[in-house]
């Protein structure tokens, strides 16, 4: 008996045959469909890789849009802000100057109310002063005249009467 590492020429021919055989089987029916399965892979890697460069670039352009129109609705937002600031303002100084107005117009009504009650007052003024002479009087004359007198003057109003008609 050998060794392990003893060569032996029966064994290496036989081994050489085995390997050639199976050299020969492998080339003839594995080695084509191998190489086609691996071609194939590759072929299908690659073809991910170009779609995957072809989503990345398609999702950079549709990133950049979007940023591009985020800007645009920032600059509107901001437009919209600025004309409702405007007409805030705007509808602010028109309530003031409705306002002004409306205030002027009650103060012109009340110079014109208490212009009325002035001369309301002073009307029932003179006229409680007339009533008052007429009272005064009356009672002046009454003291004063002597039945005599009263009836030349009843007579002389009488007579007057129908002469102002």
């Amino acid at each position: 008996m050998g060794g392990i590492l003893d060569i032996s020429p029966g064994l290496m021919f036989w081994t050489l045959v085995n390997f050639a055989i199976f050299f020969y089987l492998l080339s003839k029916f594995g080695w084509k469909p191998m190489i086609n399965a691996l071609q194939q892979r590759e072929q299908t890697i690659n073809e991910m890789i170009l779609r995957a460069e072809r989503a990345h670039q398609e999702a950079q352009k549709l990133l950049e849009e979007n940023k591009k129109k985020l800007a645009e609705a920032r600059q509107q937002m901001m437009e919209i802000i600025r004309k409702g600031e405007a007409q805030a303002q705007a509808m602010i100084e028109s309530a003031m100057a409705e306002a002004e107005k409306l205030k002027q117009k009650k103060v012109e009504e009340a110079v014109r109310q208490i212009e009325q009650e002035k001369k309301a007052a002073l009307q029932e003024l003179r006229q409680q002063a007339a009533d008052l002479v007429v009272t005064t009087t009356e009672k002046i004359l009454r003291d004063v005249m002597t039945p005599e007198i009263r009836k030349k003057v009843t007579q002389a109003v009488v007579e007057e009467i129908p002469k102002a008609n």
